[in-house]
């Protein structure tokens, strides 16, 4: 019987499937052990799994309770393989010391999410505010009729552009550098929408939780007027793994939890 495959951990850590046990219509979790490795996994039956809010849900509270326990090698949304046969024989006799090194590595620590986007207006005023130049500008357009002012409206809005890329350069380099002292790694993302400033993983060891949750509130608090931050964490460490991990599987669709 096919298998979707949730995460990896060490077999010592868990105990049993008893630790993940949640409510009547919750995923029953099974654990195929080989080697002091323990692969989260429950039975699939029926139609491929879909990419539907309550199956990502599932899927993410089952990483949750997982990571209470230990660290976890969480595996993209949608992974599975055959049986667990080949679950044993394709991952776990295969590259299990490989999963224990990572897993061991993970121990103690966590990853926290920050994203954080600019409040547009306020940030608009606050760019046109230090360019006088760029400020006259934009009140010369507003004061002509949008078809005749085409192109001046196209020429300012890519200046506009620049100004906030630099704005964003300039914040980011003040951000960062208060924020990587406390991590063990950091993964930057792109950008997921033009407002957004910054879009970044960090992994960070337990005794630093709580400063570097404070120093994020302490960089949010300072600027609140032109920016909104947001911070989830600790998590699985998700940005740090899917690189290492090459798991074999009949499919592996949808992304992250």
């Amino acid at each position: 019987m096919a298998l979707y495959l949730y995460a990896l951990m060490r077999a010592d850590d868990l105990g049993s499937s008893d630790a993940l046990a949640a409510g009547e219509d919750a995923p029953a979790i099974e654990l195929i052990v080989h080697g002091g490795v323990a692969a989260l996994v429950s039975a699939v039956e029926g139609e491929p799994v879909r990419l539907r809010r309550e199956a990502v849900t599932a899927h993410t509270e089952v990483l949750r309770r997982a990571f209470e326990h230990g660290p976890v090698l969480p595996l993209r949304f949608g992974t599975v393989v055959p049986d667990a046969e080949a679950l044993k024989g394709e991952l776990l006799a295969r590259r299990g010391e490989e999963m224990r090194s990572h897993l061991d590595q993970l121990a103690g620590k966590g990853e926290f999410r920050l994203k954080v986007s600019y409040r547009e207006e306020p940030v608009l005023r606050s760019i046109l505010a230090r360019d006088p130049a760029l400020k006259r500008s934009a009140e010369q357009v507003r004061g002509l009729p949008e078809a005749a002012s085409h192109f001046q409206r196209v020429g300012l809005g890519e200046r506009i552009t620049l100004a906030m890329e630099a704005q964003r350069d300039a914040d980011v380099q003040q951000l960062l550098p208060e924020l990587e002292p406390l991590a063990v790694a950091v993964e930057v993302g792109a950008l997921q929408q033009p407002a957004m400033v910054l879009n970044a993983s960090f992994l960070v060891a337990q005794e630093a939780w709580d400063r570097f949750d404070a120093t994020v509130e302490q960089l949010a608090s300072g600027r609140t007027e032109l920016m909104e931050f947001k911070l989830i964490g600790p998590l699985p460490a998700h940005s740090f793994v899917d690189k290492q991990l090459g798991v074999p599987a009949a499919s592996a669709a949808g992304p992250r939890s």
